[in-house]
């Protein structure tokens, strides 16, 4: 079931793109040019098997957009841009990715659970999923990647499902990895991203007045391209195993379809988040 809605998608996505395409070369008849695009991936680890796999896909960025910090996200660009986070701060995206992002000197943004530093990620419940043999990084470990153009965001306490809790556990999963982050990495932390992509409208509140700038989810939209629109900020998910055709059709915004189909759901299931 798996393999067919992922070939649905990306069947959907080639017809979006074609649409794209189509409407760029009217644009160009009448002398309009395309506005510049802009795409928030996140990843989770980069295991040492899928490095070759990371690399490819920061080439196939570098080659068709400017990689820019989240801060930099609202600026005017003269290209399509993309920024990259990365859930969950594991172990593996500081050998992995870091190292090859540092090269490029390409920015990115780190979503810490601060409830997990130096512990492994039993959040996932599975005993055999792959994930259960990462470990999230611990406050040194982080605390090392300051100044090579990565800043860190809160992914929660616990990495718990923000939607349905209690204002109490919501102040708890903002406010006190708000401050637990800043008083270990000596940085201000500006940005939530929601655990599973997990949000409503109470949730959002809470974190507004926990002093959060911007939200991020799961939805695949585009990049916010006014500050009023920054709040809530939808971000695309880069597999390593996505095919080239899949990665270079997220890379192009092709996947926003998705992003509808999102508020379509959540308006009779406002926790509800794609995945």
């Amino acid at each position: 079931m798996q393999e067919v809605k992922r070939f649905l998608k990306l069947a959907i996505s080639m017809v979006v793109w074609t649409g794209d395409r189509v409407a760029e070369l009217l644009q160009r008849l009448v002398g309009r040019p395309r506005a510049n695009r802009g795409i928030v991936f996140y990843y989770h680890a980069v295991p040492d098997s899928f490095r070759d796999r990371f690399v490819r896909e920061l080439d196939a960025i570098e080659r068709r957009a400017t990689v820019v910090s989240l801060d930099k996200l609202l600026a005017a660009q003269t290209r399509d841009y993309v920024a990259l986070t990365f859930d969950d701060a594991y172990a593996s995206v500081l050998q992995n990715a870091i190292p090859e992002l540092c090269r490029r000197g390409m920015p990115c943004t780190v979503f810490v659970p601060s409830g997990y530093l130096g512990k492994r990620p039993d959040w996932i419940g599975n005993p055999d999923h792959p994930l259960m043999s990462e470990r999230v990084m611990t406050a040194d470990e982080l605390k090392s990647l300051r100044g090579d153009g990565i800043s860190f965001g809160s992914h929660g306490v616990l990495h718990e499902r923000m939607a349905g809790l209690t204002p109490e556990s919501m102040d708890r999963e903002y406010r006190d990895s708000k401050a637990a982050l800043e008083s270990e990495l000596g940085c201000s932390i500006r940005w939530f991203s929601c655990p599973y992509g997990d949000y409503d409208a109470t949730s959002l509140a809470r974190a507004r007045a926990a002093g959060y700038d911007s939200v991020f989810t799961s939805s695949p939209g585009l990049a916010p391209t006014a500050p009023e629109n920054a709040w809530v900020v939808g971000r695309v998910a880069a597999e390593l195993d996505d095919s080239k055709c899949e990665f270079l059709l997220k890379l192009s915004g092709a996947y926003r379809w998705l992003h509808a189909l999102h508020r379509l759901k959540t308006k009779s299931d406002p926790a509800g988040a794609i995945q």
